[in-house]
């Protein structure tokens, strides 16, 4: 989902529609969701791409909000997105790195493997071919991050093991239709303090 201008944009794309302020709202992403899905899977099958999970684990770079420009001694660098390597005998991709303190939070990766038994990351290329429309009154609660760049932890995603055998070959793109509900508040975006 995203915000242009105190609209809610929600796209629904194969995960449990977001909560909705209405049951008008609950039922059209209810019913994009069960369409996304269904478009996105048979979009897979054209590829002969079957979907495989890929177990995923975090591991912690540094405390806090690690940047260069902080100049932490203590914090390690992290392997460059989709970066394999091996560990223990086991193969693992290198994910994002991300900081628990931020608003919100990177999707996770997803995977699907070939004929042949390679595994690929998607890339999502929606088409948007139906965009409605959900009117709702007041305004919408902003959503804040932590406040404390020392707090919490940066880490990096990793992605594994892969299946004994499976090599990762790198992303591919996947187009597919998909519906699109939008919220509008009629008062925007709520004026709440960020907290302390």
């Amino acid at each position: 989902m995203r915000w242009l201008a105190g609209i809610l944009v929600v796209t629904a794309c194969g995960s449990a529609p977001p909560r909705a302020s209405s049951p008008d709202a609950a039922r059209k992403a209810e019913t994009a969701a069960q369409f996304n899905v269904a478009s996105f899977s048979s979009r897979l099958a054209e590829l002969k791409l079957e979907p495989v999970a890929i177990p995923s684990t975090r591991d912690m770079l540094g405390e806090g909000m690690v940047m260069a420009n902080l100049g932490d001694p203590d914090a390690r660098q992290p392997r460059p997105a989709g970066h394999v390597f091996e560990q223990n005998g086991q193969t693992f991709v290198a994910g994002p790195t991300v900081w628990s303190g931020d608003a919100t939070q990177p999707p996770a990766w997803e995977f699907v493997r070939d004929a042949q038994g390679d595994i690929y990351r998607i890339e999502r290329r929606p088409r948007i071919v139906e965009t409605q429309t959900v009117r709702e009154p007041g305004c919408q609660h902003p959503v804040f991050g932590s406040p404390c760049p020392a707090c919490g932890s940066t880490d990096q995603v990793l992605y594994g093991p892969l299946p004994a055998g499976a090599q990762f070959k790198g992303s591919i793109e996947v187009a597919y239709d998909e519906k699109v509900v939008q919220t509008v508040w009629a008062e925007g975006m709520c004026n709440d303090p960020p907290p302390p």
